[in-house]
């Protein structure tokens, strides 16, 4: 049985492995459309003439991760 610390921890670590399996995913798309891209946990930066073309990505992504 777990106590109530245990699964505080468990919680955090589901958070920040969904986090990285979520930037993962949004920075192989970048690659592929061969854009430039930053990321430090929840914040995703590219160039600014690529920022429109990025959001589509962030948006596909994350409504594809949504629906998993």
């Amino acid at each position: 049985m777990l106590d109530n610390r245990e699964l505080h921890f468990l919680r955090i670590l589901y958070t920040h492995l969904t986090g990285s399996h979520m930037m993962m995913m949004i920075a192989l798309a970048c690659r592929d459309a061969g854009l430039r891209f930053v990321g430090v946990h929840d914040s995703f930066w590219t160039h600014a003439c690529d920022v429109d073309q990025m959001n589509k990505i962030l948006r596909q992504k994350f409504g594809r991760y949504l629906k998993m």
